[in-house]
């Protein structure tokens, strides 16, 4: 804020002759609000308040007052202030006591130079026919950019990987029994499904990628006769089967845990296989199942039905008299080294979560673009291999290439990613409505959409806002935003935290942060640093009106002259 005495401001006492030797002008208190202006928003807003002087305006006399920034290549005027005496024609704000304070006010759109512009009062008076037109000297120097130290950091996410290097896994067989028999029968040794059991026992003895941890052996009876004969046949086959199994990877020096489970008679397997046969009378089976709890009154009911029951004994219950085996064992997948092999040399021998998660490995961007590029073309219906061959461009720059890609990568699934990533294209052009519709369709998914809602919230000067869009990072923009929301101490910390601390913008940014916190040392320290980083920070320190208050002090002078 600046307050000047305008005493005799070139044209006060000329105004006042020419207006019958009122010097409505002369001598008048004005505030510039502030001073220097400050750019928010894209925009300057700034008040010109001005008190009328003792000897007030004639009462038949007229002033229309303009505040106007002038710089080299440009000039924008605020809206006029009319002042007028309680007889004067035409309207305006009267001036019937001396005192009374006016204010002109208004809000204009940013443009390049107004940071080195000067702040001018014109004023034309009138009394009946005779109008004159004066100019001040510069009431208010400049105007202060400092939102304009955004970084264009906005976060893209990249499509992750489902990468898991050691994965459980099951082979499974079963092993079926005669009625009422708990014993494996020899040509259930020489089925297909033990046959490749015993053929993987081999396979995972030599293997040192396979790891075998368990079997699960539950058991069943089909469910006729006696509860407690076929709950003990249940158990009796869990062992037979344990028996059988391990005797095939014993041969082959492996060890395992059996986990023996008689579950009793099976009678939900019995109504899924009813429900998918074609038995004449399958409903009216599936009605006594749902109607009686109790499974030896569902016996008799079924039994009551001689044909039904004697198609059942062929077809379902046979089924039913069984162990399942699931040996449990886990596969270690490649190692980091052949993962990063066969992604260059034989990418056809990975998976999309294989290859994703070999990109993870490569710090070099172009050869992760090559193996998002090959994700691409080798799984077109998965959305991350373009989203993330725009991620890549966006890290080079490449908005408008980026921007292609992320499209391809919506048109086969428009993630919260991919949204997001739409949004971050949008507002690096410019275009922050269309971002923020992309970041609403992302709302929630990570912690880098609210940061680039964030950043669009700097934008529009909604600082405290952005500060808690950012909450989930240290960056230069948080810092720069919780300072402009008027929490300097904590944009040093949050700087101090960032990676940006040792760049020549984070200590510039931190030399501003001393400026407004009057830490002098703060200053002139933050600026050694920054002009040692990058001597282009000279030139703009110099005109910045952050350091107006500095531009006295032979330190600051050493180090901008």
């Amino acid at each position: 804020m600046g307050m000047h005495n305008l005493k005799y401001f070139a044209i006060a006492a000329t105004l006042g002759t020419a207006l019958t030797g009122c010097k409505v002008l002369d001598e008048m208190v004005y505030t510039v609000t502030p001073c220097p202006v400050e750019m928010h928003a894209d925009s300057v807003a700034f008040t010109v308040s001005a008190v009328v002087p003792e000897n007030g305006l004639h009462k038949k006399a007229s002033a229309e007052i303009t505040a106007k920034m002038v710089w080299d290549g440009g000039e924008k005027a605020l809206k006029p202030l009319t002042i007028k005496g309680p007889k004067a024609a035409g309207n305006g704000i009267v001036i019937d006591k001396a005192g009374k304070t006016v204010k002109l006010t208004d809000r204009v759109a940013y443009e390049a130079g107004m940071e080195n512009c000067s702040i001018i009062l014109t004023a034309t008076g009138t009394k009946g026919s005779t109008t004159k037109t004066y100019t001040s000297d510069e009431i208010c120097k400049g105007t202060i950019i400092t939102p304009y130290l955004l970084m264009d950091d906005d976060k893209a996410i990249l499509g992750k990987d489902n990468f898991q290097r050691v994965v459980a896994k099951k082979k499974e067989a079963i092993v079926h029994y005669s009625k009422n028999n708990s014993g494996v029968k020899n040509s259930e040794m020489r089925d297909q499904d033990i046959k490749d059991l015993k053929a993987f026992a081999v396979v995972a003895a030599a293997d040192p990628k396979i790891t075998l941890k368990s079997v699960d052996v539950p058991a069943y009876a089909s469910p006729e006769g006696e509860i407690s004969l076929n709950n003990n046949l249940a158990n009796e086959r869990a062992a037979s089967a344990a028996k059988a199994i391990a005797k095939i990877f014993t041969s082959n020096n492996e060890e395992l845990a059996f986990n023996e489970q008689g579950k009793g008679e099976d009678w939900n397997g019995f109504k899924k296989l009813v429900e998918a046969s074609d038995i004449k009378d399958r409903q009216l089976i599936i009605s006594v199942l749902e109607q009686y709890p109790s499974g030896e009154k569902r016996e008799a009911e079924i039994r009551n039905l001689s044909k039904t029951f004697t198609e059942l004994d062929k077809k379902i219950l046979p089924q039913l008299r069984r162990s399942l085996i699931a040996v449990n064992y886990e596969q270690t997948g490649f190692s980091d080294e052949e993962l990063m092999n066969y992604v260059k040399t034989n990418p056809d021998t990975l998976n999309v979560e294989e290859m994703l998660f070999a990109a993870t490995l490569f710090n070099d961007l172009e050869e992760k673009m090559a193996i998002y590029q090959q994700v691409a073309s080798q799984f077109e219906n998965d959305w991350r291999g373009p989203n993330n061959v725009g991620y890549i461009l966006l890290l080079q720059g490449k908005v408008a290439e980026a921007k292609t890609h992320f499209a391809k990568a919506a048109s086969i699934n428009e993630t919260a990613e991919v949204s997001n990533n739409l949004g971050v294209c949008a507002r690096l052009n410019g275009d922050n409505k269309t971002a923020m519709e992309h970041y609403g369709k992302a709302a929630g998914a990570d912690p880098e959409v609210a940061y680039n809602e964030g950043i669009v919230a700097i934008k529009k000067g909604n600082y405290s806002a952005a500060v808690g869009k950012m909450s989930h990072f240290r960056t230069f923009n948080r810092a720069l935003a919780e300072m402009l929301s008027g929490n300097p101490d904590g944009a040093a910390n949050t700087l101090d935290a960032s990676a940006d601390k040792d760049s020549a913008m984070g200590y510039y940014l931190k030399a501003v942060i001393g400026a407004r916190t009057k830490n002098n040392e703060m200053v002139i320290n933050g600026l050694r640093s920054a002009i040692e980083k990058e001597a282009s920070m000279k030139a703009k320190a110099k005109k910045d009106l952050e350091f107006l208050e500095y531009r006295s002090q032979s330190d600051f002078q050493g180090l901008t002259n």
